[in-house]
């Protein structure tokens, strides 16, 4: 290939010594152009064609002897691809294996999408090159992974299938995405793999007579919800969960139907149903939304779950306004909770008596300033990044954080 022809398309394989006869690969109903020896030659046919493609064999020296000129020979024979083979040890070592990770990484550039072909790979390398791509395909970064597998043992006559075997290495993304929502309500990687499933359904070799519809929306709705429940603005986030979860319950037979999503999905769905106004907001308008017993509780789910991932950053000062909301809604000023002018009214009327000996206040209005107290301390703490003489330990914070909203609640 001239080396002037760009390529942002790389396809990663190796290559063994044991006997390969030519076959017709296939991957669902597209075939290779010719038969082959090498499988990474029928799935470079497949994905690229004759569109320019990166070839870069990892070849061991007894590999590179018995079927070096040959696999040259045939990547060759295609004018846009480009040959760029790379000797690695045989790998009968920790220390070679790590070598061969480094190896791996020379050759990714960010931006491609990278391919491997894992079927000629012997011993260990096909766990030492999946690990390898994972790992730099977020240190790169890269923009798609794929990864096939041409199974011999499996061939009608001299045809031979050809495994999409990506969604089974997605399996460390789905397990990462549903991690970081239940535990620190970050939810846009979960919707990210939502979004990308039902795109790779529809245009990528993981298409299907019957491609979800539904579950590109629900990804969409996560991802507008991480703003909100990152930056700690429970309505938004009530809002953003009532609709993501009115989607998800429209998607439910096809987030069912998704192998890693089966049990997960009763999960996401108890947790969007925890924090989601009972409608979502109409345009940016609030002042419809009341106030109430109910409302406290929704977001008291959601200062929970910031306080069970470690997020006291977060937690504080939703707590301290919840603390506000909770006044107002018991001295009958419920209807205002929402105006600026009276939330500030009440703040300081809680701030005044620290001491909280006023016996004209109720049992609960003592105990919201015996809270505010140890909420304003926290979030002087955290709203001025810890310059103060006194030393700030952030996990006690939090356990204290905890307690005390635990009691008042």
């Amino acid at each position: 290939m001239s080396e002037d022809i760009a390529s942002d398309r790389c396809l990663i394989c190796t290559l063994g010594t044991g006997e390969y006869r030519p076959v017709l690969y296939h991957l669902g109903e597209r075939r290779a152009g010719r038969e082959t020896r090498f499988s990474p030659i029928a799935v470079g046919e497949i994905v690229a064609g004759e569109a320019p493609l990166r070839v870069v064999p990892f070849l061991t020296a007894a590999a590179s002897e018995t079927y070096g000129k040959d696999f040259e020979a045939e990547v060759r024979s295609h004018p846009a691809w480009r040959y760029e083979p790379q000797p690695i040890p045989d790998g009968k070592s920790e220390q070679e294996l790590w070598e061969i990770f480094e190896q791996v990484g020379s050759v990714l550039r960010p931006g491609e999408d990278v391919i491997l072909d894992c079927t000629h790979a012997f011993r260990s390398l096909p766990i030492a090159l999946v690990a390898a791509l994972q790992y730099y395909r977020i240190q790169k970064p890269l923009r798609t992974l794929s990864v096939y597998y041409g199974n011999y043992e499996a061939r009608e006559g001299n045809e031979v299938p050809i495994f999409d075997l990506t969604p089974m290495i997605a399996l460390a993304d789905w397990t990462f995405a549903l991690q970081v929502f239940e535990d620190y309500q970050i939810s846009a990687p979960l919707g990210q793999q939502l979004e990308q499933l039902q795109i790779r359904a529809h245009t990528g070799e993981g298409a299907g007579a019957s491609p979800p519809t539904r579950l590109q929306s629900v990804g969409q709705k996560l991802q507008r919800l991480d703003g909100p429940l990152r930056y700690g603005l429970p309505i938004e986030a009530g809002s953003g969960a009532a609709e993501a979860l009115a989607k998800a319950e429209q998607a439910a037979h096809e987030l069912e139907a998704v192998p890693p999503f089966t049990q997960p999905w009763e999960q996401l769905r108890a947790q969007l149903r925890e924090i989601a106004l009972a409608e979502p907001l109409r345009g940016d308008a609030k002042r419809h939304l009341r106030l109430s017993k109910e409302e406290l509780r929704r977001q008291a789910n959601l200062i929970r779950a910031y306080l069970s991932g470690g997020n006291a950053l977060t937690a504080v000062p939703v707590i301290r306004e919840w603390i506000v909301s909770a006044w107002m809604l018991e001295v009958g000023k419920g209807s205002q909770w929402l105006a600026a002018g009276t939330r500030d009214q009440v703040a300081r009327t809680i701030g005044q008596d620290r001491r909280c000996e006023d016996e004209s206040y109720t049992a609960s209005q003592r105990a919201l300033c015996l809270a505010w107290s140890a909420v304003h301390d926290s979030r002087n703490a955290f709203a001025h990044a810890g310059f103060r003489v006194e030393s700030v330990d952030a996990t006690s914070v939090r356990e204290n954080i905890r307690e005390v909203f635990e009691q008042l609640w």
